[in-house]
């Protein structure tokens, strides 16, 4: 079994905060990432934020990396570094993703660059519009750049994720299109749009076809994407399950990113609970998969 999640802003609370990733204040900790899992395996993406607003992208997802590898260092009994390969069965198996690719500053070398860092996904925008294209929030709705397109390739042939939450529907359009021998790509912390009409959901064609890729779908849980209970978390992966999404879905939790959680949910301690509701309704094989182990499958794949 695998507790896995894609998507967390912890590395950006715990620089700002001063704290450790080991145990903090915050929605996420390892203490509590390795509680969970007990004999299972465990597996996190710690995401590099960027504020579109940040007028130095490159540095600041520097001084991320760098707040990370200070933990690693001084946590390497309760943390590995994955980036392909095995997974430790005793330890959080981090995975270091970029959220808003602005931190490469219009430059396609930053890809190899980042990638050298450890980087194993990119998102491609956050809200606004960056070097790369348009984000779904705040953006000019338009789709990706020539750089944009870029990046994608580069990405592909590195073996970088291409991650299209936040990213425009044109943008999605154009990773689909640029990524035309039926690679995976995914969406790391996006949910269903028919089932909360909000633009940082997917379509049902965009849940589509991340299935037929067989790629990667996470839930969020911010209210404003998801609702407001544990029963929209259901909600959303049944909807996503009655497209074909079983090998897909899994969880892209947005903790440290987001201010307000389903109610019953104060962070990470509460996934096990989670897991209870999924194999109560779903059953133990599909809420193991949900639960991590289709982000272990693709990240395997992919990586």
């Amino acid at each position: 079994m695998t507790f896995a999640d894609f998507h967390c802003d912890t590395l950006d609370k715990i620089l700002d905060n001063n704290q450790s990733l080991l145990k903090n204040n915050g929605q996420l900790d390892i203490m509590r990432l390795l509680n969970n899992a007990q004999n299972a395996i465990s597996i996190q993406a710690f995401a590099c934020w960027i504020d579109s607003n940040n007028p130095q992208p490159f540095i600041r997802c520097n001084q991320l990396l760098d707040k990370f590898y200070q933990q690693y260092d001084t946590n390497k009994d309760y943390i590995n570094l994955w980036t392909g390969g095995d997974f430790a069965p005793s330890k959080v198996n981090a995975i270091l993703t970029i959220e808003n690719g602005s931190a490469l500053m219009g430059k396609l070398q930053n890809v190899e660059y980042f990638y050298n860092r450890g980087i194993r996904l990119i998102t491609l925008t956050w809200n606004g519009t960056n070097e790369l294209g348009s984000g779904n929030v705040g953006g000019n709705g338009s789709g990706l750049t020539n750089f944009g397109i870029d990046v994608v390739k580069a990405c592909s042939s590195l073996g970088i994720l291409v991650d299209v939450s936040h990213l425009s529907d044109n943008g999605f359009t154009d990773v689909a299109r640029t990524l035309n021998n039926g690679e995976a790509f995914v969406a790391s912390h996006s949910n269903a749009r028919a089932i909360t009409n909000h633009p940082r959901n997917l379509t049902n064609d965009q849940i589509d076809q991340i299935i037929a890729r067989n790629g990667f779908i996470g839930i969020n849980l911010y209210p404003q994407f998801l609702g407001d209970s544990t029963d929209d978390i259901l909600r959303h992966c049944d909807y996503i399950l009655s497209r074909g999404g079983e090998d897909v879905l899994g969880f892209g939790t947005d903790f440290d990113g987001i201010e307000q959680m389903p109610k019953g949910i104060n962070g990470v301690e509460d996934m096990p609970k989670v897991y209870r509701l999924l194999s109560n309704e779903f059953g133990a094989k599909i809420a193991d998969k949900i639960i991590g182990d289709n982000l272990k499958r693709v990240i395997k794949e992919s990586i």
